[in-house]
């Protein structure tokens, strides 16, 4: 059995770490104002309506009127001596999940004088009970802890990076687990799922932009580039080295070509 998941979802980002040259923005590394250890934070505005930003070159973005009702952060923490990958710039603390299920981890990146880029990922222990699922008292799924370097590549941000610059890579993520179904005569049979992941981004423009501080206020003018992202992902399960059964894969509310939005 297998699982198409064409979780395709487009998002507009805006970077906020350049220098302006000839009219032009480019980000170089030195330019890239990012520490290894940082707070990001987004936030969802109080409008019902925001415009997206116009692409082209020399833009205006005047976001400085927005209010916002929430804002969510993500810590970053220094991961250049974690022992789990010795390429790793950052690491934050992320959940994995499958289906109803999630098991903690964290999400590595690296840096070097020529990318930003995903570099792989550590989980934790984690076991659950699926008789709501399958039926049998003793049923369960089980992911053990993992560290696994993504195959392929994921580069966030190339250095140097202009517009109309854009490239296309994919990424392979593998989540080991054990499935334990009596009614299949599964205990403890290895498992593994498979995610092809297939990334765009393209730099649809550049300019100047001007936001909502978190207390009303307008920011300083930021000489920024537009970074438009579009990620397809394609899962496949495979049960004891074969594709997983597709009356297994059903139960748990997985079909072939199915297609998520």
């Amino acid at each position: 059995m297998k699982a198409k998941r064409l979780s395709i979802f487009i998002f507009l980002a805006i970077s906020t770490w350049a220098f302006e040259g000839h009219g032009q923005v480019t980000i170089n590394q030195s330019s890239f104002l990012r520490a290894s250890a940082q707070v990001d934070s987004a936030y969802t505005p109080s409008q019902t309506t925001v415009s997206l930003p116009a692409e082209g070159s020399a833009q205006y973005w005047d976001y400085s009127t927005l209010s916002y009702n929430y804002v969510y952060l993500y810590t970053y923490l220094d991961a250049a001596q974690d022992p789990a990958f010795n390429n790793a710039f950052s690491k934050i603390s992320s959940s994995f999940s499958f289906q109803a299920f999630q098991t903690q981890g964290w999400n590595y990146d690296g840096m070097d004088a020529n990318e930003w880029y995903a570099v792989g990922r550590t989980t934790r222990d984690s076991a659950f009970s699926i008789t709501a699922i399958s039926g049998g008292a003793n049923d369960s799924l089980f992911f053990p802890a993992s560290t696994e370097a993504y195959g392929g590549r994921t580069d966030y941000m190339k250095f140097p990076t202009t517009y109309p610059d854009q490239w296309t890579q994919t990424r392979t993520e593998i989540t080991p687990f054990a499935l334990t179904v009596g009614a299949f005569a599964l205990n403890h049979t290895p498992g593994e799922g498979k995610r092809t992941q297939i990334e765009t981004r393209e730099i649809k423009g550049y300019g100047k932009l001007t936001i909502a501080l978190a207390d009303g206020s307008p920011s300083q003018t930021l000489d920024v580039l537009l970074l438009k992202v579009q990620r397809t992902s394609i899962d496949s399960f495979f049960l004891g080295g074969s594709l997983a059964p597709a009356p297994l894969m059903a139960a748990f509310g997985i079909n072939q070509g199915m297609s998520v939005y």
